[in-house]
């Protein structure tokens, strides 16, 4: 892998992943049967964790198999991180980018979860470290409050001034 210029403030890239400005990815794993019966099924949204600049939804350790066959929809979100994510640039964009691609996550999922065999009224967020924190602050941030339901918060590091 080429070093990168941002190495200087993030530190290297050591999971042997390459990252890029693709904002969000959606992964959605849904029992089968709920593609046919027409049960609504509860909705669980898990946030990773990797200190806000590394890491993604879609890594194997965060496989929502296992919860799937507990009749269970997950969905695992992939945001923007690091610089792409989180860098201040006032004349440019806001700092919380990556945020902001988590609640375009929580709208879309409102909107399109019950073809998918979910009940977009039973919404549980779950993460850890970053994560949670990122919970965190949709839980009271402006505008998510009809987003989300209920919240798992794992190795949350929430701190204050």
């Amino acid at each position: 892998m080429v070093p990168s210029r941002l190495d200087a403030v993030t530190g290297p890239i050591t999971t042997g992943r390459t990252q890029g400005e693709d904002c969000l990815r959606l992964t959605v794993t849904v029992p089968l049967k709920a593609l046919t019966d027409g049960r609504k099924r509860p909705v669980m949204v898990f946030l990773h964790g990797g200190a806000y600049v590394s890491g993604g939804g879609d890594l194997d350790v965060y496989s929502p198999v296992g919860l799937a066959e507990r009749d269970l929809v997950v969905i695992n979100v992939t945001y923007r991180l690091g610089l792409f994510g989180y860098i201040p640039i006032p004349e440019i964009a806001p700092a919380n980018l990556g945020l902001y691609n988590q609640i375009a996550a929580l709208r879309w999922i409102q909107d399109n979860i019950a073809d998918l065999g979910g009940d977009s009224n039973n919404v549980t967020l779950f993460g850890e470290s970053a994560g949670a924190d990122s919970i965190f602050c949709l839980m009271i941030a402006e505008g998510t409050q009809n987003l989300l339901h209920r919240a798992i918060l794992q190795r949350a590091l929430l701190e204050s001034d």
